[in-house]
């Protein structure tokens, strides 16, 4: 059985995305976020901040106001994502 990239890259989001979180509770999203934004704002190149800030709003608003573009692009990032997650694991 051959399996094509696109598939693969699904397996891999899947994989990393389950093992990351398994329902994440509010309570523990909101601690998550006081624990790692820190640590996100210290690993992102200066130039970036303004662009990951408006990216976050965003997400926001799409998440409160607009859930199936919000789920899209969320799918979206997790594509393009798996290359670098797997770095960051390193």
């Amino acid at each position: 059985m051959k399996i094509t990239e696109q598939q693969l890259r699904r397996i891999i989001r899947k994989k990393i995305i389950n093992e990351e979180s398994e329902d994440l509770s509010s309570s523990d999203f909101i601690k998550g976020l006081k624990t790692g934004a820190a640590d996100i704002a210290a690993g992102m190149p200066k130039q970036l901040n303004d662009d990951l800030a408006i990216a976050i709003k965003s997400l926001s608003a799409m998440a409160k106001f607009d859930k199936s573009k919000f789920q899209k692009i969320s799918k979206l990032i997790a594509d393009y994502a798996v290359n670098a997650l797997e770095k960051e694991k390193k």
